[in-house]
């Protein structure tokens, strides 16, 4: 049956070529959120603060939001073959001088080898993506859609376990799929969090409660004293879900106390970093989106990357990702920047001795798109739906100032 689903996919694919089909399936190329109205569901992201400063920045989540994992995450044990809770680390080696180096990627989970098998060859891919993961020279990588199929690949490899620690080791607690965090051994792993999000969506005479896809956080500590907390996420996927993904977002902003060490900013739902990495498939169909980012958070590829046009700036490309053209023959032609990376400004330091924040700060100076050319072996399909963004990071200093009101 599985042969004959596969055959008559295809076949359907060889009809979408024959000329006037497109009459037919009009290829969608525009993202259709650019006419989607941004509706209030009754939620406190839409109260008016969020139209000016953001003021509810830092103000906490629910308490019972935020699960600890293993402190400084799972490190690959040799001495008993096994993954083991890490020990803490106070100099991971990284230096000031040294760039840090993030990777955000979808390694697109297997749910459509249960409509067509074969056809986006699920385990060849994620094969692939292990291998090219060593490639690339990351100091964090966080990937969305990792099954537990995948992180069985991800904690058997040789490389991966000498050179980085992971946020979990347990795919089936990622099922049906999630975030997964690696942090390579030259970086301190501070804590690791699970945060979960509820949204409220108005029905016809109610409000529904539903969870939000749960975020990784992980905070690391970075050359002078520099704590960063990065946040590997999936927002809401569907193009209607613009206040859903609002909504997701700002709760993550509401996590994070910045320009405050854990020691001085942690409270109840609200965790203390000096800035802040939102890294991950944030879904956002169309640049219209951009205003949901609250400031001090700012899109990393913009500030990078101004010049580069749009056509050239998405992860989301269906005229060029030859695995989107075999899972949707060839009817998805749009352009997007689903995935993205928000950095927080930094705060200057204070004078008065509080140690509020360091006399460093994190700036994006360099940002690329990644998984491009990569092929799984012996076919024409990209690794992923999705292409991959690197960034790089560097330490700046800060000027003096006795002002760090948000």
């Amino acid at each position: 049956m599985a042969t004959l689903r596969k055959a008559l996919f295809n076949a359907t694919g060889y009809a979408m070529a024959i000329p006037g089909m497109s009459l037919v399936y009009a290829p969608r190329t525009e993202p259709r959120s650019s006419r989607v109205s941004e509706a209030v569901f009754g939620h406190r992201n839409d109260a008016p603060s969020w139209s000016d400063d953001g003021s509810e920045i830092g103000s906490g989540l629910d308490p019972d939001a935020i699960q600890s994992l293993p402190a400084h995450g799972w490190a690959w044990e040799p001495e008993i073959d096994a993954w083991t809770p890490a020990l803490a680390q106070l100099d991971g080696g990284l230096s000031a001088e040294d760039p840090l180096r993030v990777v955000s990627f979808n390694v697109l989970m297997d749910m459509f080898e249960k409509w067509v098998s074969g056809v986006i060859r699920t385990p060849e891919r994620h094969t692939a993506i292990v291998a090219w993961l060593a490639t690339l020279g990351a100091h964090v990588i966080v990937l969305n859609e990792a099954t537990p199929e995948f992180v069985a690949l991800v904690v058997a490899d040789p490389y991966l376990q000498a050179n980085f620690r992971l946020t979990e080791v347990d795919g089936e607690a990622l099922h049906p799929h999630g975030v997964l965090v690696l942090v390579a051994h030259s970086i301190p792993v501070i804590s690791v969090h699970k945060v979960y999000s509820m949204l409220l969506l108005r029905k016809r005479c109610r409000i529904k409660e539903k969870a939000a896809r749960p975020v990784v956080v992980v905070r690391i500590a970075l050359p002078s004293g520099l704590v960063l907390g990065v946040c590997g996420v999936h927002l809401a996927s569907r193009v209607k879900e613009i206040a859903q993904r609002r909504q997701q977002l700002r709760d993550l902003f509401r996590l994070f106390a910045l320009g405050t060490s854990p020691t001085g900013g942690d409270g109840p739902g609200v965790l203390g970093v000096h800035q802040a990495l939102i890294v991950g498939d944030l879904n956002m169909h169309s640049e219209g989106e951009n205003t949901m980012i609250a400031a001090p958070y700012a899109d990393a590829w913009l500030a990078v990357n101004e010049e580069v046009p749009l056509t050239a700036s998405c992860t989301w490309d269906g005229e060029t990702n030859k695995l989107i053209q075999a899972m949707l023959l060839g009817t998805d032609k749009r352009k997007m920047r689903l995935d993205r990376m928000l950095l927080s400004a930094p705060l200057a330091p204070a004078d008065d001795g509080s140690g509020r924040a360091p006399g460093q700060a994190l700036e994006v100076t360099a940002m690329e798109i990644i998984g491009r050319e990569e092929r799984v072996p012996d076919t024409d399909l990209t690794l992923s739906d999705h292409y991959g963004l690197l960034a790089e990071f560097s330490i700046a200093p800060v000027a003096p100032s006795d002002n760090n009101d948000h």
